[in-house]
């Protein structure tokens, strides 16, 4: 295995340490866990066609040649797993819960139909097998799932006559002709979408959506008895069901539903045969132009939403229990006029109390990072991040994380004014307005990256920024714990590689355990590469955090 010798400043662990994973990808990697790409999808292969393992043991890579392998990150040890009848894999995989099984579409003829497989992710590719029964050309396979417990893949299949997509399930290690038809004996025209298995059960939730105007229902079907049945029934008021979400306990559906008009209302259902009647979550009265369903609070009893209170343009942001009704939704905007009062990157905190949100209500064009309870009253409204040394008006969060087992957030304040300049930023969430710190106290030159990573083993944060002493992007690992440094710990860049390097093709992706970053690029002398780079780690100070590598632990 040849090794990619990147100059690393200032970092202690061995170059060797950085293991080349594969020998020609042919292009960038895709979203695993942890990414400074914009829309990242876990357990999916991005337009770079690499996916880490969710145990962070292994990445599996797709070729130039459509073939699959998979690679242990520890050793670099390389596995072909693609099987010889196809001759086209899909830029789409999946994990089992355990990490042993890979699930990859594959076309036999290099075109339509596409069907599922599943192969060890071990090896060897002899051992691949079809999951999913014979479709009918020229279908393809548009939605596949592992449902929790890893012993049933969820598939759907489209149909031509009559035309309607079916959904069955078939156990994880084949054949295709155990496969099992969940949704029944549809309508014609349904198209099953938006397939959910529960972790509680053996039930199967989905959206029946018609090809053409009428009713969208959501619907519950078993993985034992499959009899589907519809637990969240549309109004004739609003026959058109949008998108829809299952509580944490998994015991309530709530649903947008779209009027004739295209207004949307939010309903709330308890999952049960027969149906219940649906509760509709936002004010109904002439005014409100309708909502839009948001997120459900981690302990199951609030409802967050966008609706419009009768101001043309404003979406202001509410909550409402679960179960309603409407009229006990709160008004969670802050109650002072604002330049902007649309906001972005809402969330529940982890206990349910508090929501938190970034928008522009203080000054046009900066962005804060506020939180409210989650009950209300918007009054209690306060902004975690600092005014100084923010200073200028263009300074925008685009986004935080939550830090397991705290109260905190780190988040990333960027200045859109050229230069521009990042610092990463750590607050709580109940201390006093403005109480968030930076981690370090001379901002990065970025050029278009926003955010950081906070890595829990390092207990640090990761970001993208130009190295002023050469002048190229790198990676940089921040201490989180504090007191800011006066730089992070440089630990990538960009020197080695030409046009094609790992930031500008949004190539950098933190393997679930936040042990590695796994990375692609193009060598000046034009090699194409995979690597893995062990993080170090601050457990007594800033500067050991380079003793020792994540590849020398067992695993």
């Amino acid at each position: 295995m040849r090794l990619l010798l990147i100059g690393l400043l200032s970092l202690a662990i061995p170059l060797a340490a950085q293991g080349r994973l594969d020998p020609s990808p042919d292009s960038p990697p895709g979203a695993t866990s942890g990414s400074f790409r914009e829309g990242a999808t876990p357990f999916g292969m991005g337009p770079g066609d690499f996916a880490i393992s969710p145990d962070s043991q292994y990445v599996v890579l797709r070729t130039s040649a459509y073939q699959l392998f998979s690679q242990r990150l520890r050793d670099g040890t390389r596995i072909p797993i693609g099987p010889p009848a196809c001759s086209r894999t899909g830029s789409t995989i999946a994990f089992s819960p355990d990490s042993q099984t890979v699930l990859f579409l594959c076309s036999v003829s290099g075109g339509n139909p596409w069907d599922l497989w599943a192969v060890p992710i071990q090896g060897p590719a002899s051992a691949a097998i079809r999951l999913s029964i014979e479709m009918d050309p020229p279908a393809y396979l548009p939605e596949f799932q592992v449902a929790p417990g890893g012993k049933h893949v969820l598939y759907t299949v489209p149909r031509t006559e009559p035309y309607r997509i079916d959904l069955y399930s078939v156990p994880i290690e084949g054949p295709a002709s155990a496969s099992v038809l969940l949704s029944g004996p549809m309508k014609e025209g349904i198209q099953v979408r938006d397939v959910l298995a529960l972790s509680a059960s053996s039930g199967v939730i989905f959206r029946g959506e018609l090809g053409g105007p009428g009713p969208v229902h959501i619907w519950l079907t078993d993985l034992d008895t499959p009899v589907a049945a519809p637990i969240g029934v549309s109004l004739l008021s609003h026959p058109v069901g949008a998108s829809f979400l299952i509580s944490p306990d998994e015991q309530h559906v709530v649903w947008v539903a779209l009027s004739e008009a295209e207004i949307p209302w939010l309903f709330s259902a308890p999952i049960s045969v027969p149906a219940s009647s649906p509760i509709l979550l936002n004010a109904s009265s002439p005014e409100f132009l309708g909502a839009l369903l948001m997120l459900i609070s981690p302990d199951s009893a609030r409802v967050a939403f966008m609706s419009n209170p009768g101001s043309a343009g404003i979406l202001e942001l509410f909550s409402v229990p679960i179960g309603g009704p409407s009229a006990a939704a709160v008004n969670l905007s802050a109650p002072t006029p604002s330049w902007n009062p649309n906001i972005w990157y809402k969330q529940f905190s982890s206990d349910g109390a508090w929501i938190l949100y970034v928008g522009e209500r203080e000054v046009q064009g900066r962005r804060d990072l506020y939180r409210v309870p989650a009950g209300g009253p918007a009054s209690e409204n306060v902004r975690i991040n600092p005014i100084d040394p923010i200073g200028a008006p263009a300074a925008k969060i685009y986004g935080f994380e939550q830090l397991p087992g705290t109260s905190d957030v780190v988040f990333a304040i960027r200045n859109d004014a050229l230069p521009r300049s990042l610092n990463c930023y750590r607050g709580s969430l109940l201390g006093p307005t403005g109480n968030a710190s930076p981690l370090w106290t001379e901002p990065l030159l970025v050029e278009f990256f926003k955010n950081c990573l906070w890595v829990e083993p390092s207990q640090g944060a990761l970001a993208i920024g130009i190295d002023p002493v050469s002048g190229a992007l790198a990676l940089w690992l921040a201490h989180g714990n504090g007191p800011s440094d006066a730089r992070p710990k440089k630990i990538l860049d960009a020197t080695p590689f030409g046009t094609q390097d790992p930031f500008h093709y949004n190539a950098i992706e933190l393997s679930p355990d936040g042990r590695y970053v796994v990375y692609a690029g193009t060598l000046l002398d034009g090699e194409e590469g995979v690597w893995s780079l062990p993080l170090p780690f601050f457990w007594d100070g800033f500067d050991s955090g380079g003793t020792a590598h994540w590849s020398q632990v067992a695993p």
